[in-house]
Formats: structure tokens, sequence, C-alpha cells
């Protein structure tokens, strides 16, 4: 198996397993009740956002009022979990940036130049410039079995700023990849024949940063049975 095709399926493998997360959260009567000691509110819906949109899911409270969420799932396959994905143009970033990516990422002729690091494309690539489905929180699950394991979140003001607190002041270029902060890094998407848009670069998230608040889910597990039917 190549090394592309073996990427490429791990990668399939993160989404799918994010996926099956948004599904179990948004059923399970349990983990609702949790959250909403968390935000201090009852949640009364739990519904998944349509694809291409920086959140995942929004809650929707006793009192009318909605916030949303981007959810992360497991340990992102070891090689952590994409974000973002467009062509090189259209990155809201510098000339000098965009030109390193094509270098590093793309293989393009020329030397690998000294780029001043970009803060604000770290928050823009995570939370988007759609105001109505911006990230207000980000929530992290592990899952087995159809089953949610562990559960935390945090506001999506502490956990850009935790990661913002560690960014590079230039740009750190590697063999293939470009990184931004120690837990950030820009790469090739690849994917070869079978993705419409190799080319594309995708943001990626290597792991959770240590500012997630846990949530306690009492002495067991939440169950399927727990699950609103």
């Amino acid at each position: 198996m190549s090394v592309v095709r073996e990427s490429t399926s791990k990668n399939s493998l993160v989404a799918k397993s994010g996926n099956q997360a948004e599904d179990i959260l948004c059923r399970s009567t349990n983990i609702l009740k949790r959250l909403g000691v968390y935000f201090n509110k009852k949640i009364v819906k739990c519904e998944k956002v349509p694809k291409r949109k920086k959140s995942d899911i929004v809650f929707t409270f006793e009192d009318g009022t909605m916030t949303y969420a981007q959810l992360k799932n497991g340990n992102g396959g070891g090689r952590g979990w994409s974000f973002d994905r467009r062509s090189v143009e259209n990155l809201p970033t510098s000339d000098s940036l965009k030109q390193l990516l094509k270098i590093v990422c793309l293989k393009s002729s020329g030397e690998r130049s000294t780029v001043i690091n970009d803060r604000e494309l770290i928050t823009r690539l995570l939370t988007g410039d759609d105001d109505s489905t911006k990230p207000d929180h980000f929530i992290h699950t592990t899952t087995k079995d159809g089953v949610i394991q562990s559960l935390s979140v945090c506001t999506a003001s502490v956990f850009i700023d935790h990661l913002l607190k560690n960014a590079f002041d230039n740009c750190v270029a590697k063999r293939t990849c470009v990184h931004l902060t120690p837990r950030i890094y820009l790469q090739r998407k690849g994917g070869g024949k079978a993705d419409h848009s190799p080319d594309d670069i995708q943001a990626k998230l290597s792991s959770i940063p240590d500012c997630m608040i846990p949530l306690s889910l009492c002495e067991t597990t939440i169950s399927q049975q727990e699950q609103i039917q």
C-alpha cells in the first residue's frame, strides 16, 4: 500500500470517527445533561451543522438561545485532525507565506525564505469567516464501540488563545509541512487521482491543547441505551 493511500485511509477514518461521535452526542440525554450543567442552561435540542461549516454541532437552550461547537474525537489518527482545506491562492495570508507553501508543500522551485508567522491566519482557519456558524466552543470526545468514554469542553476564545501563546515567531518549514505552532501545521492534501484537488493545502491540529475542561460522566459511561431514540 502506498504512503498516499495509507494517509488517505487514516484521514477518512478520523473523519468517520468524528461523524459518529457527533451522532452519538446529539442522541445522548446523559451527555446533553452534562453539557447543560457546564453551560448553566438546559439543552432542549442538539443538531449537526451542515458540512463545510466550521462548527459541527449546534445546541439550542430552553431560553431559545443557541451556541455552536466544533467537535474533535479520538487522537486524530496519530497525525491530527484536519480543520481547513483550500487552494494556496485562497488562503487569507501574505504572498510570502503562500510562496513558502508552494515551495515546501507543493515542491515548487525556489528558496525557503524566512517568513513571519501569520497568527491571524490560525484564528481564521479555525473559526472561518461565517459569523453565523463560527464555533463558540470546542469539544473533545473519545469513543469506543459506539459509546462516549470521555468528554471535555472549552470556549473558542480560550482554545485559540492557548494555541496562539505558543505560536512560532517565524513559520517553521520542515520536509513537506509548514508549522505555525507546535500543534498546528499546513501540508498538501494529497490523495492522488481519487482526490479532486490534491494540491489543496490543509490545516491540521496535531493534538488537543491542555486547556480543555473535563466533564465527569460519573462512574459509568454513556451507553447506547441512555441515548434518545
